[in-house]
């Protein structure tokens, strides 16, 4: 685990691996994070995954006051595709345009990624946590003109050891 004991991590679900029958959240999370290129091979699985967005916009939406929401900088972690690539998700910024598009909203895509990997759900090896952080990216042309909250938050779908949210932080 990279998380240090002053990490403040919030979630919304606790997620077990292991096959989608029988468990809402597994099936959830494999519909959200069905890669773009299968998604458009497949009306259903692109029907699946728009469902998933939108439920994980509602349950975002339920959770967090407006006044929270508008007091931070809202930051996806980047997906394991760069832009550009046939399988670049944006399923993190679209759930958050999704359930507080109609709020004062500070979202930013500030990180990226240099080169796409694997992403680590997906690959028997995990990528190291200096590899992940020497492949992000921040966008500086973000951080100009309206400054940041005073607070970020680092959004992401799954925290399994904390790597990425430490790279990212």
């Amino acid at each position: 685990c990279y998380l240090e004991p002053w990490d403040c991590c919030h979630f919304l679900g606790e997620y077990h691996p292991g096959g989608y029958a029988g468990d809402r959240l597994r099936q959830l999370m494999v519909n959200f994070k069905c890669r773009p290129s299968t998604a458009q091979r497949s009306p259903a699985c692109l029907r699946h995954k728009r469902r998933a967005v939108a439920a994980v916009a509602r349950a975002l939406r339920t959770a967090l006051a407006r006044s929270a929401v508008e007091a931070v900088t809202w930051v996806p972690v980047p997906p394991s595709a760069a832009a550009g690539e046939p399988d670049y998700d944006d399923r993190l910024p679209q759930a958050l345009s999704a359930a507080f598009g109609d709020y004062d909203l500070d979202l930013r895509l500030l990180l990226r990624h240099a080169v796409s990997m694997a992403p680590d759900h997906a690959s028997p090896v995990r990528t190291n946590q200096r590899s992940l952080y020497e492949r992000l990216r921040v966008d500086v042309a973000l951080l100009q003109g309206r400054p940041l909250r005073t607070r970020i938050v680092v959004f992401d779908d799954l925290l399994v050891t904390g790597k990425h949210f430490k790279c990212c932080e």
